[in-house]
């Protein structure tokens, strides 16, 4: 009986150790797996933090790229708005070329018409002077009442002659000059229209360019957004790692200490 009994009160005392001693085994090998998952987080966290790294030093050289593009692109924007207003330019100093020309064309037929009334009155004048020559003295007296008035009459027609031939002269040199000026201005013409073509050429290399390097931006600019959006799903996946590293810790913490 005293045999009984005294077992009966040493279950009662170790049942509590033993129990106790199964609890720490328990919590030992729970708080070691726990950690492992720890070390398996971080080893993940480290790998998301060398992702995120090369991301960032990504986005800086595709954004150094990007504006370099735009800086490029305002450039030659710039400067083809210059070449388009020296286009421009030179159409309207071809129009105003043109009116010249086309003044001063006006103004030679003009001078030429002048000179052919003018030539036209001078054959009338000499015909009627070499009609006059050939009048013999007995019909000259028959058709004016005197000598006097016949030869002031034929004065008078010299002198008419003489101020044609003069006036044609004059139309002449003046005819000259508008033909000099046309020249020149069909001569300042052609080299506007070259001028005009050089600037088209150009205009149209700077055009080409411009559109390489819009195309070049718009891929750097979809380079960079593929970047921004990759660097934010990892930050997200490292905060949730983070999270989760967090309430393992909690987890251990409880198990050590439940109160």
């Amino acid at each position: 009986m005293k045999r009984r009994v005294l077992a009966f009160l040493f279950g009662i005392f170790c049942a509590p150790l033993l129990l106790s001693g199964v609890n720490f085994v328990y919590a030992q090998t729970e708080v070691a797996k726990l950690k492992s998952q720890i070390e398996d987080k971080n080893d993940r966290l480290y790998e998301i933090e060398k992702e995120i790294a090369e991301y960032e030093a990504a986005l800086r050289e595709v954004g150094a790229e990007r504006n370099t593009l735009q800086g490029a692109i305002y450039r030659l924007e710039t400067e083809r708005k210059k070449v388009q207003a020296d286009i421009n330019y030179t159409e309207n100093k071809i129009s105003s070329t043109d009116l010249k020309i086309d003044q001063l064309t006006i103004e030679i037929a003009k001078a030429e018409n002048d000179i052919s009334k003018n030539e036209a009155a001078i054959s009338a004048v000499l015909r009627k002077m070499n009609t006059s020559d050939k009048v013999t003295f007995v019909e000259m007296l028959l058709r004016n009442e005197n000598l006097s008035s016949f030869w002031n009459e034929f004065q008078k027609l010299e002198r008419v002659k003489q101020s044609m031939f003069i006036k044609i002269a004059a139309l002449d040199e003046l005819k000259g000059q508008y033909e000099s000026k046309r020249t020149e201005n069909a001569a300042f013409r052609e080299e506007l229209l070259n001028l005009k073509s050089q600037y088209s050429d150009q205009n149209a290399v700077l055009t080409n360019n411009k559109a390489e390097k819009d195309q070049l931006l718009s891929v750097t600019k979809n380079e960079e957004a593929n970047y921004q959006n990759l660097l934010l799903q990892k930050k997200t996946a490292r905060e949730k790692l983070l999270a989760e590293v967090r309430d393992i810790e909690s987890q251990i913490q409880f198990i050590l200490d439940p109160n």
